[in-house]
């Protein structure tokens, strides 16, 4: 499992806490607002099952197919 969000110290707790309750792996990664960012979290995923998506309006396709500019105004 990976979870995405702007707090490495805040991911790193709900990571535990997941691990412990589900005994699964739970990875963190912080500030996805780049595309290198984007290309780690994806690279680190695999094959996605679900995705869910709390931060906004974020612009349809895969983590692959949206380019910088379009994170950017996304973000914006």
């Amino acid at each position: 499992m990976q979870l995405v969000a702007r707090t490495q110290s805040e991911l790193d707790k709900a990571a535990a806490a997941i691990r412990d309750e589900f005994g699964v792996e739970a990875v963190g990664h912080a500030a996805i607002e780049r595309q290198y960012h984007v290309k780690a979290v994806a690279a680190a995923s695999g094959e996605v099952d679900i995705l869910v998506n709390s931060a906004g309006a974020i612009p349809r396709g895969t983590l692959l197919e949206i380019d910088e500019e379009r994170w950017r105004k996304a973000w914006d």
